[in-house]
């Protein structure tokens, strides 16, 4: 059968209370536009004309003249416009970009700049409302947009506002079935509203939450005899208030019938968050499919028995309002064999965080002991598994009760903790001293070969590496990474220098790095201080003066080398 056409048969504007709602909620009379410009103004004795900011109220619809003044005058370095305008009540600069009044009407405005290449007209701002619908016995659901605009006339140059409402998107809910419409077309990332409805071949929940004013009021009897009349929507937007899914709600109504019986119950906080989780918003939009809601049996009628509770639990879960976390983190303390008590027990494992609670009843075999006693230490489940893992590394017996639930957890903690750190610091300096021993050779035929490269000048003096540990010192003095150039170093890709005070020779001072690789042409790769700050001048005139020495002796060290390994 073919699909009815609704395009003719939604309105194309809101009701008149509707509208006069969204403008009351959205409070967009209170939105206005000053727009300024360079203007002119004749002195009456002089006849001479001088340059002034004329300004136009969208508020009051007057062209006003002010007193135009510097940029630099309106302690605003930040703005492009040229120039701003002395506001004559406060007398005070304002320029583009500000919140000022009119100095006619003393309406609230922003201040914006008229430039070259003029608008004619300025979005002020949008708004997006639903509203409730009928057509005929099928409830519609219908997106607006209302969107506020100032109009500029070219030959005045005077403002004017004009609020706009806009077809958004509609959603028709047949007896099974969902029929979308739209009143605006895509172009890549821009939106042009033909205001007109257009009928889409598929229906895509587009709409997600309702928009920024939220649900006009309406009246619930309008479900009476309608498609959706069982569907309890006025419940649950009553429940969710402005955070409401109704077309999803709707759509997944449409489906499982029994989602009615959740909100009726009390159930329909967690119905929604159920929902939330699986719609979430994406670059896309909002998830286009009925959700699933896993872990609800669709083929029970009754919410307890839907929800996987007794009837008992299922009151202690609307009494106590738990949450998509907490019901799921219930049923699967249930299925372990973990005998809760309620609601003593749900509301202690909710004070302590639910979160991390199921690995340690993982690793402890039971979970209310370790919840009453993080509840006493008041720390979470992540702490104390972080406690027992540390402590299971470092040896301790965990078998043992004082170990398992010290007297004071944190300080048990933070005991473990140093351990675990000194006890990986012994190890890292154990596995440094191993790498520094097989490349103490290597370090030393570097030192030979370049130490006619030691020279002192100008009260600063620079000396090659000579030994791993001295790049480990250099670099915890300095708070930079030269330790990790050791390997770099002795392979002699590049070589490692100390420059130094020569008042004080032994303390760091600048780290250089010189490259070996371009045979008679060596160059500085780098030179740096504490926290790889950058060289001194005076240590760029001496790093200039040393690089020029080096490259002038360089082939003749390297050659004096080369006979010496001949002969």
């Amino acid at each position: 059968m073919a699909q009815r056409n609704y395009e003719k048969l939604l309105p194309l504007q809101p009701g008149d209370k509707a509208k006069a709602w969204a403008r009351r909620v959205c409070k967009c009379d209170k939105e206005h536009l000053l727009l300024y410009k360079q203007g002119y103004s004749r002195d009456p004795l002089t006849g001479q004309r001088h340059k002034v900011a004329e300004l136009s109220c969208s508020a009051c619809g007057r062209i006003i003249q002010a007193t135009k003044v510097d940029v630099e005058c309106c302690m605003n370095a930040y703005t492009t416009a040229p120039f701003g305008w002395m506001h004559p009540e406060t007398n005070e600069p304002v320029i583009s970009g500000k919140e000022s009044t009119c100095p006619h009407c003393g309406a609230k405005v922003d201040v914006s700049f008229l430039r070259d290449g003029r608008k004619a007209d300025w979005n002020l701002n949008e708004y997006w409302f639903m509203t409730v619908e009928r057509v005929g016995e099928l409830l519609c659901l219908i997106g607006w947009l209302m969107k506020k605009e100032v109009i500029r006339d070219r030959e005045t140059d005077r403002l004017r506002e004009q609020l706009r409402f806009l077809p958004y998107q509609a959603y028709v809910f047949e007896e099974k079935k969902t029929v979308f419409l739209r009143g605006y077309d895509k172009y890549f990332s821009q939106i042009h509203f033909h205001e007109e409805w257009e009928q889409k071949d598929r229906c895509l929940d587009e709409y997600g939450k309702v928009g920024t004013c939220g649900m006009a009021p309406w009246d619930k009897r309008m479900l009476i005899g309608s498609s959706c009349e069982n569907s309890k929507l006025d419940l649950y937007l009553k429940i969710t208030k402005g955070d409401a899914l109704p077309v999803t709600y709707l759509r997944l109504w449409q489906k499982r019938k029994a989602v009615e019986n959740l909100v009726m119950q009390g159930a329909g906080t967690l119905l929604h968050e159920l929902m939330e989780r699986e719609s979430r918003r994406t670059y896309t939009g909002w998830c286009s499919g009925i959700p699933k809601l896993e872990g609800i049996n669709w083929k029970e009628k009754r919410p307890a028995q839907m929800l996987g509770l007794t009837k008992e639990e299922f009151c202690h879960c609307v009494d106590d309002k738990w949450d998509s976390e907490a019901w799921r983190f219930y049923l699967m303390q249930k299925k372990a064999g973990e005998k809760l008590k309620l609601p003593e027990d749900m509301r202690l494992c909710c004070k302590v965080g639910l979160y991390g609670l199921d690995g340690v009843r993982e690793k402890y075999g039971s979970l209310m002991p370790a919840v009453r006693y993080l509840a006493k230490q008041g720390n979470s489940a992540t702490y104390l598994l972080d406690y027992w893992n540390m402590a299971e590394t470092e040896g301790y017996d965990l078998n043992l009760r004082h170990v398992r639930w010290p007297k004071d957890l944190k300080i048990a903690h933070d005991r473990v903790l140093r351990e675990q750190i000194e006890r990986r610091a012994r190890e890292k300096d154990e596995a440094e001293k191993k790498k520094n021993a097989a490349l103490v050779e290597r370090f030393a035929d570097v030192a030979e070969k370049l130490k006619w490269t030691a020279v002192e000048m100008d009260g600063i003096c620079i000396r090659v590496a000579a030994a791993p540990e001295e790049l480990d010192k250099e670099g915890k003095t300095l708070s930079h990474c030269v330790a990790t150039y050791k390997e770099k170093h002795a392979r002699g890709d590049s070589a490692i220098f100390f420059v130094r005070e020569v008042s004080s020779p032994e303390e760091p001072w600048y780290t250089l790095e010189l490259d070996l690789s371009n045979g008679e042409n060596p160059r500085v790769i780098q030179n740096r201080g504490k926290y790889n700050c950058w060289r001194t001048p005076a240590v760029q005139e001496f790093e200039d003066k040393w690089l020029e020495f080096v490259k002038a002796n360089w082939a003749a060290h390297n050659t004096k080398k080369k006979r010496r390994e001949t002969a």
